[in-house]
């Protein structure tokens, strides 16, 4: 019983000794890192592998660095050489394997987003920070020697040079055209970067030509012809351009001034003026004469043209035509455009007049020229011998007979009995157009024509007038006298029919 309480005891006395050992030992160690309590060890390994307190900014070599923490915030600054850039590992303490990595900073001035030389991160376990500085080198790309810098960057030791597989384009100068090559010294993007490097273009040179072209105002190629730098253009023959209805056309030119010299590809169109082409107008007609209103040698094309017109006495115009290569073509409005060389033609024809008697019986249509001016006409029937007979046999019913009587006197007393254009006479008569109405002349020497019957108007023409009687005579039927024979002769057939049914009843009578 007494041993094991005294066993006991001594095991007692080592766990605390052991405990106190190793809390005194940590606390050692924290104040060895920094001067105040931290709740995680810290510890910052130089590149030699040296471990330092950089609690303080730190002087180190191709940089300094500084540590601070507040709480389980590491904030880390590092300030590198020129032409240094640096990298921050933090590793478990004791560890520093890239299994035990637990933060990584690569810094680059080239790039926004890693460009700061201060960072913070937050630690929840003893750490080893690790800062490492590389050397940077400038790389320079440029158009060709002693041309226009294209590219220029620093870069780490060992970084790819991604900027050898852009191809430059350099442009033509007044001799010659460039093709790229290579860079020199020669370089492709899988060569890393050992130093400090500029590169530069190389061309192969070609003969440089300039193409200049001509073409017409329709796009008509008229020549295309490679020109050296400096050589004399020669332009083309002046191109032409048809005319049409209404413009001839005349060269005008390039729409540029053409250079004496070739020193740039270039492309010349022809211009042309336009002028108005003028036409002739010519006129012709009978019997009568056409008055232009501008009165001139040729009409501009399009020129609106109003037309007068003179009849000879005794005639009138009856149309106006506009004769040109596209036919024969009615004017109408007396007035027409020129659209190119045309003849007008107007035709006249003779003047009628028209006379009506004061009884409104009769009408005399007869030619002005014919007749002369204020003839005296006298037109009448004149009875030759008036009956009224019925002949059965010839069912003709009952028949009228007269003279038409025309007289036409001129001033001097003359009787006119020949016309040029037949006259035409129109006559009222007292009968319907519904009434079988014959006319007929008996005297051979009266030429009678188109006889007509409209309305209860008989209308003849006529071309001379003998003895001043147009008819020897007229015969007028009419369906009325028709009747009154058909109803006079059924009448007597009735009658005699029933004197004949009575005979026969009295007969019939006696012999009973």
């Amino acid at each position: 019983m007494q041993f094991s309480l005294n066993k006991k005891i001594v095991i007692s006395i080592i766990v605390f000794i052991v405990c106190f050992t190793s809390i005194f030992l940590f606390i050692i160690n924290c104040d060895n890192v920094y001067a105040e309590d931290l709740s995680y060890s810290v510890s910052y390994i130089e590149q030699d592998g040296n471990t330092i307190n950089p609690t303080e900014k730190e002087n180190v070599e191709h940089g300094s660095v500084s540590v601070t923490k507040n709480e389980n915030v590491l904030t880390i600054s590092v300030t590198p050489e020129d032409n240094y850039y640096f990298s921050i590992d933090i590793y478990k303490q004791g560890n520093r394997d890239l299994e035990n990595k637990i933060y990584n900073y690569i810094y680059n001035p080239n790039d926004a987003n890693t460009n700061k030389t201060e960072i913070s991160c937050e630690i929840n376990e003893n750490v080893d920070i690790v800062v490492s500085f590389t050397i940077t080198y400038l790389i320079r790309f440029y158009l060709y020697e002693d041309g226009e810098k294209l590219y220029e960057l620093r870069h780490k030791y060992g970084d790819q040079i991604a900027y050898a597989d852009s191809i430059p384009y350099r442009p033509s100068d007044f001799n010659n055209t460039y093709t790229f090559l290579r860079w020199e010294p020669e370089v492709s993007s899988s060569d890393v970067v050992v130093k400090d490097q500029d590169y530069y273009g190389v061309y192969s040179v070609n003969g440089k030509y300039y193409t200049i072209i001509f073409q017409d105002e329709d796009g008509t190629l008229l020549s295309s012809k490679k020109y050296g730098p400096g050589e004399k253009i020669v332009p083309p023959k002046a191109p032409t351009k048809a005319s049409n209805n209404q413009y001839d056309y005349y060269f005008a030119g390039w729409d540029n001034p053409v250079d004496e010299y070739a020193f740039f590809d270039k492309l010349y169109v022809a211009t042309y003026n336009a002028v108005s082409r003028f036409y002739p107008i010519s006129t012709s007609s009978n019997h009568g004469s056409i008055i232009l209103d501008k009165i001139q040698d040729t009409y501009e094309y399009g020129t609106i043209v109003n037309i007068e017109t003179i009849p000879e006495r005794g005639y009138v115009l009856s149309s106006i035509y506009l004769v040109n290569s596209s036919g024969r073509t009615r004017i109408e409005n007396n007035s027409f455009v020129v659209t190119g060389e045309s003849v007008i033609e107007a035709e006249f024809t003779k003047e009628f007049i028209t006379y009506i008697d004061a009884s409104g019986v009769f009408e005399i249509t007869y030619a002005f020229l014919d007749v002369e001016e204020n003839p005296t006409i006298n037109i009448y029937w004149e009875n030759n011998n008036k009956y009224n007979t019925y002949d059965l046999f010839t069912n003709k019913g009952y028949k009228n007979s007269y003279n038409l009587k025309v007289e036409i006197i001129d001033q001097e007393g003359n009787y006119i009995t020949s016309f040029e254009e037949p006259i035409t006479i129109k006559m009222k008569v007292p009968y319907s157009s519904d009434n079988n109405l014959l006319l007929k002349s008996n005297n051979d020497k009266v030429v009678v024509s188109d006889i007509k019957v409209e309305d209860g108007f008989v209308t003849m023409s006529m071309s001379s007038i003998q003895d001043c009687y147009v008819y020897s005579e007229v015969v007028i039927y009419s369906k009325g006298y028709q009747v009154a024979y058909i109803f006079l002769v059924v009448f007597v057939i009735s009658i005699a029919i029933a004197a004949c049914v009575l005979c026969g009843i009295e007969l019939f009578k006696k012999n009973k």
